[in-house]
């Protein structure tokens, strides 16, 4: 039977983290929501995308903004479209809520960005991070969760092995 095209739940780890294997936080999760009753997508966009972002040719101008939001207007258009086609796939699923893994603070920009292209698209869709990326910035604890929330642009958030507290919210 086909996949269904929408979906109440898409999983996705954000950019960009130099990892050449999947990530395995979605596809856990997504086995979780769908225990729970909830129809799930997983979309690993690191996977998909590194190979974008390391063919490019301003390769690393592009993982400087990346990790340090660094800008660089040679980039500014290869960037913008990154985000776009990432939200937009997102989007083709019209889900309700948008998951994304945060897997290390080298995640924090990717995730931050993707969030804003998706509440661009559809204000009212709920976000939801997880991941270790969450905590261990410079910055301090907390000071990244806290900047997602006054930006309006994260609902709920999930720490450590969060498979139960996730179970139980969806």
């Amino acid at each position: 039977m086909p996949e269904s095209k929408n979906v109440d739940l898409v999983l996705v780890t954000a950019p960009y983290t130099e990892h050449y294997a999947p990530l395995p936080a979605i596809a856990i999760l997504k086995s979780v929501a769908e225990k729970a009753g909830t129809s799930a997508k997983a979309i690993d966009l690191n996977q998909k995308y590194s190979e974008r972002i390391v063919n490019d040719l301003y390769c690393s101008q592009i993982v400087d903004w990346f990790l340090n939001e660094t800008y660089h207007p040679e980039i500014e258009n290869t960037i913008t479209k990154i985000v776009d086609d990432m939200a937009d796939e997102i989007m083709s699923y019209s889900p309700k809520i948008v998951g994304i893994s945060v897997f290390t603070y080298a995640n924090q920009i990717g995730a931050k960005y993707l969030a804003i292209a998706i509440k661009e698209r559809d204000p009212n869709i709920k976000i939801i991070m997880g991941g270790q990326g969450l905590f261990n910035h410079v910055g301090g604890e907390g000071k990244y969760i806290e900047g997602l929330q006054e930006m309006k642009l994260l609902d709920n958030y999930f720490v450590n092995d969060a498979e139960q507290t996730f179970y139980k919210w969806l």
